[in-house]
């Protein structure tokens, strides 16, 4: 198994696996990948362009896929199938209706009963008791208008 090479702790160390973007930027999927028994770690998020070098060599010297196996499908002779003529339907034929000699009054309904079901009483809730406005002020205009009608 071919394993990267990683920067840690001031040297190069080898690493668990070349990231994505080392397998994308060598044009490497993840099914090839596992094809050229690369190791891939999924949480590294580095690109070292020393590993992709190494990804595109692999790539170079690997066999090229083998070609799909092409499917031959057998093709049956048909026969020529005869066309039935198809026949128009034609309509059923509805039942002719007669009206009835005299018609029956239906006996009238009689309105159902309608029981009265008592009430529950429930002690009413008390709304709370809205607050009072302030008087409106009385401009000085105002308290000389008042103050002469209490003279008069």
């Amino acid at each position: 198994m071919i394993r990267p090479k990683i920067w840690k702790k001031f040297e190069f160390k080898e690493g668990k696996g070349f990231s994505f973007r080392e397998l994308k930027s060598a044009g490497i999927s993840l099914s090839d990948a596992k094809r050229f028994d690369l190791a891939v770690d999924a949480s590294r998020r580095s690109r070292y362009d020393d590993n992709v070098v190494v990804l595109a060599d692999v790539k170079a010297k690997a066999p090229p896929r083998p070609a799909k196996k092409a499917v031959v499908k057998k093709v049956l002779e048909k026969k020529p199938v005869e066309k039935k003529k198809a026949k128009k339907k034609e309509p059923a034929k509805k039942p002719v209706k007669t009206k009835p000699a005299a018609k029956k009054k239906a006996p009238e309904k009689k309105p159902a009963k309608v029981e009265k079901k008592e009430a529950k009483k429930t002690p009413a809730k008390k709304k709370p008791a809205p607050a009072k406005k302030a008087a409106p002020k009385k401009t000085p205009a105002k308290k000389k208008a008042a103050s002469k009608k209490k003279k008069a």
